[in-house]
Formats: C-alpha cells, sequence, structure tokens
C-alpha cells in the first residue's frame, strides 16, 4: 500500500520535492465528533507536544466541538522517536483501539490506531504531508503539461476542482490509504482517453467513480450512459447495447439505436461486465477493437467516439483462468485499473461514511455514545456503503431531537468482527450488583458520558433503578454531565 502512494496506473510520478512531501509524518483524522463539518478533517502533528483538551484541540483552526472532552482530557507526545498517549486523569476516560488508558499511564501509538475522548473519535495515521493536496496536484501537473493555452488549463483546472470536490462526497468519502490513493487514481485517468476498469464489492461506489469520471474529462459536455451487463435478458443483450434494425427479431417494430450510439462523444459505463455472457463478450471485442458498432439485423459498421468505464465485482483475473471470461476483453478493458476494498478492509472509512450520511439525511450534529462508535468500527458491513446509508437513515427516522442517536437493536447481530479482548481496566461485561457508594455510581456515570440506557445496561437493571441509585446517593446528574 504505501508504494500505491508513489506509483500507479495513471503515469505521474513524483519530483525530488514530491518525494520529500511524500514523506510520512503523523497526522490526526477526525473520525466522527459532534459536529458533524468537523468530521474527515485531517492534519499533521507539527508539535512535540499535542494536547487532546477541551478548547485546546483545533482541527482548520476551529476547536474540536465536544463538551464530553475534559479541560485537562490526555497529551500526545513524541518520545525517542515514535509518539505515546497520556490520559491525564481525565472525567469520561481515554481509550485507545477500544481500551481504557490507565491514567498517567503512557501507551505508543502505532500506525492506524485509534483514539477515543469524549464523543469524539480520532485515527493516528503515518500519511505524506498534505495528502489531500497531493491528489489535487497530481492532476494539476498533467494539465500544466497537456493544455496549449492559458484558458484551456483554466477549464481544466475548474473541472479538476470540481471532480476534487465530488470525491470528497457521498460514496468516495474515506481517510483509508487504499481511498486516498483510488482517489488519486481517479484524478490521474480523468485526463486520459482510455478505457477504465473499477473493481470491488457491491456497494462500494464503483458507479460514482465512474460519474466522477465523466465528469472531470474533457467528454464531460457529452452524454454519460450508464448500462448493466447483468439485468438484460441474454438474447436481448447485443440489441439493447448496438442497437437492431426494423424486424431483426420479433417485437423489433422499429430502428434501434442502442445505448453504444447513445453515448457518443461522451462516456459509456458498462457495470458488472464480469456478468457478460459469450455472445456479449465477443461483441464487445469487436466493438473495442474496430471503434465501429453493427446494429443487429444491419449490414453495416457505425463508427462510434466514446470512452468505457467497466465495473464489476468479479475478478476478472480468476474468471479468466476460469475459461469464464475472455482474456482479450480484458486487456482491452483494463487500461486503467481502479480498485475500491470492502469496507470490512476500512473501518474508518465506514465511520466516516456513516457520518457523512447523518449529514446528507439533515443532521449538522449527533451525538453518539462511544459504545456506538465502536459497534460502527467493528461492524464488518457485507452491504458495504449501502448498508451504511440504509443504516444511518433508519438512525435519523428513529432519532429525537437532543437526545442522543441509537442504533438499532439488531444491529451487528450478523456482522461484526470480534471485538478486542478487554483491558484489565475495562467495565465488566457482566452485569454487576448495585453500586456501593455515590463514588461508585458517578464513575459508571462519567465512563457513559451521562448516558443513562448505558449504565442501566452495564448494571443489568431498568432506567428507573439508575434514577432511584441518583437519589439515594445525592449525586448531581447536572453536574455529571456537565462543564468541569
Amino acid at each position: 500500500m504505501k508504494d500505491s502512494l508513489l506509483h500507479g496506473t495513471t503515469g505521474i510520478l513524483p519530483d525530488k520535492a514530491d518525494t520529500d512531501r511524500l514523506r510520512r509524518i503523523p497526522h490526526l483524522t477526525v473520525l466522527f465528533a459532534p459536529r458533524l463539518e468537523q468530521v474527515g478533517v485531517t492534519q499533521p502533528i507539527i508539535s512535540r507536544e499535542l494536547a487532546l483538551d477541551r478548547g485546546a484541540l483545533t482541527f482548520e483552526g476551529a476547536p474540536l466541538l465536544d463538551r464530553l472532552i475534559s479541560r485537562e482530557q490526555a497529551t500526545l507526545r513524541e518520545s525517542a522517536g515514535h509518539h505515546e498517549l497520556v490520559d491525564r486523569g481525565s472525567r469520561h476516560g481515554t481509550w485507545l483501539n477500544g481500551a481504557p488508558l490507565d491514567p498517567r499511564t503512557p501507551a505508543r501509538l502505532n500506525d492506524g490506531d485509534r483514539i477515543h475522548i469524549g464523543r469524539s473519535l480520532l485515527l493516528y495515521q503515518l500519511l505524506p504531508h498534505d495528502p489531500d493536496g497531493w491528489e489535487r496536484d497530481a492532476g494539476l501537473r498533467r494539465i500544466a503539461g497537456q493544455c496549449r493555452d492559458r484558458e484551456s488549463q483554466r477549464s481544466e483546472e475548474r473541472a479538476l476542482a470540481d471532480a476534487h470536490a465530488r470525491l470528497k462526497t457521498r460514496a468516495l468519502v474515506g481517510v483509508s490509504l487504499a481511498m486516498r490513493s483510488a482517489r488519486r487514481e481517479i484524478l490521474g485517468a480523468s485526463r486520459l482517453e482510455g478505457p477504465v476498469l473499477v473493481t470491488g464489492p457491491t456497494g462500494t461506489g464503483k458507479e460514482a467513480i465512474a460519474a466522477t469520471l465523466h465528469a472531470a474529462s474533457q467528454r464531460r459536455r457529452g452524454p454519460y450512459v450508464a448500462f448493466s451487463c447483468a439485468e438484460v435478458a441474454p438474447n436481448l443483450v447485443v440489441a439493447e447495447l448496438f442497437g437492431a434494425v426494423k424486424g431483426a427479431y420479433t417485437g423489433a417494430e422499429r430502428d434501434r439505436l442502442g445505448l453504444w450510439r447513445t453515448a457518443s462523444r461522451g462516456t459509456l459505463f458498462l457495470d458488472e461486465v464480469g456478468d457478460a455472457p459469450p455472445e456479449l463478450q465477443a461483441a464487445l471485442l469487436r466493438a473495442i477493437e474496430s471503434g465501429t458498432v453493427r446494429p443487429v439485423g444491419g449490414s453495416e459498421a457505425v463508427e462510434v467516439d466514446v470512452r468505457l468505464v467497466a465495473a464489476t465485482k468479479r475478478d476478472l483475473d480468476a474468471e479468466v483462468g476460469s475459461e469464464r471470461f475472455r482474456d482479450d476483453l480484458l486487456f482491452r478493458l483494463a487500461g486503467t485499473r481502479i480498485h475500491l476494498p470492502a469496507l470490512a478492509e476500512r473501518p474508518a472509512d465506514a465511520v466516516i461514511l456513516f457520518a457523512a450520511a447523518l449529514a446528507r439525511f439533515g443532521l449538522s450534529e449527533a451525538l453518539l455514545s462511544r459504545e456506538a462508535v465502536e459497534a460502527l468500527w467493528r461492524h464488518v458491513w457485507p452491504g458495504n456503503g449501502r448498508e451504511v446509508v440504509h443504516l444511518a437513515e433508519r438512525v435519523v427516522a428513529d432519532a429525537q431531537k437532543d437526545t442522543e442517536l441509537q442504533l438499532p437493536a439488531d444491529f451487528g447481530a450478523k456482522g461484526a468482527s470480534p471485538p478486542s479482548p478487554p483491558s484489565p481496566s475495562s467495565p465488566p461485561s457482566s452485569p454487576l450488583g448495585p453500586p456501593a457508594d455515590g463514588a461508585t455510581l458517578v464513575h459508571a456515570l462519567r465512563r457513559h458520558g451521562g448516558n443513562l440506557a448505558a449504565v442501566a445496561r452495564e448494571y443489568g437493571v431498568r432506567r428507573q433503578q439508575v434514577y432511584r441509585w441518583i437519589e439515594r446517593f445525592g449525586v448531581s446528574l447536572d453536574e455529571v454531565r456537565g462543564d468541569e
């Protein structure tokens, strides 16, 4: 994965200055926060010591807005060539990779570690300096080398800026190295004319990539036509794609143009190309090699100028080995390859995509417990991005104003990866007996951010019983939940 940032299928090679910029340095990224507009922001760690305190921790010049972060929360500091994290006795604790840190005891950080403070989840990553800027600049260098005049260069730069904005929306958000590399490859491929093959499981955003490639290309003023090779009956698929003359088959009552010619001077997206039947594979190969199509029942070939973007969830190299897919067709389709891994391989992107979906459904702020965010991280997402969006829609539909969002009771029943081994200081997973005193109850309330339902689950009682304990011990719930 490290090399994918330096090399790819786009032909963009870094000069010495870029090589320096690609040196991996520590970054913090907001994976989840109550203020959803702050999610996804990445910034380098440039000081030897960074306070992760309320009011002191800022991203892009704005403080991370989270009331449950303590004024003395934690410190991230450099030590012997690496970074370590120390909780400074915070009220609600500091969690590393799902386990609570012992106060005052340093914990060494590794690439990909997640830090939970308050209601916010941060990701510690080793990335090139200004990773998003590298994505943009890679495309700008290609534009500068191709455009003949300043006016056309400005036009292409505007298209690139629009494409880069599209890449950060909906299905293509994400901060994993795989997604950052994919975005850079998309920007590079958008400046070319050759075919592109997009691979990845269902629901990862392959069609979004195709649409973005078209919108950023010089063909953006032409048509964008999508066709699924798996949704049309085999006896009609060739006619649907290449057209037919009147009377060519039963039911052909008029000439049919076909989607290939409809996409002339634009982009044709062939979805599920791995499911194309043998007769369609042969027809596709002829059309790509000759640049012409012949309608079913027709005698003359028609020249068509179209760019192909194909997508599949199948491993076409394996399909070729099993003789279910033509190797010569694969060679023609895969001018540039872009792969989107499943969300199970990039849990950080799943959390960010969930936050983006909440914003898309109208929320600007979202309160989510640490346990809920951890459940999002551990879930394996068999439905990938589509499952994330559907979950967010359910959560928003059930949300009540100014209250903590709740994941559905059935979430994760069939799609959770095994939880991390519990730390000796982790709260017990089995129900406890009643709290012995007020201090024990306050500790439980603070551990769960004042969430009475979470405390009730820990003790195996109803929420009303927690209220009775609060009255019995004279605990001030406002003080527990309020500012320090």
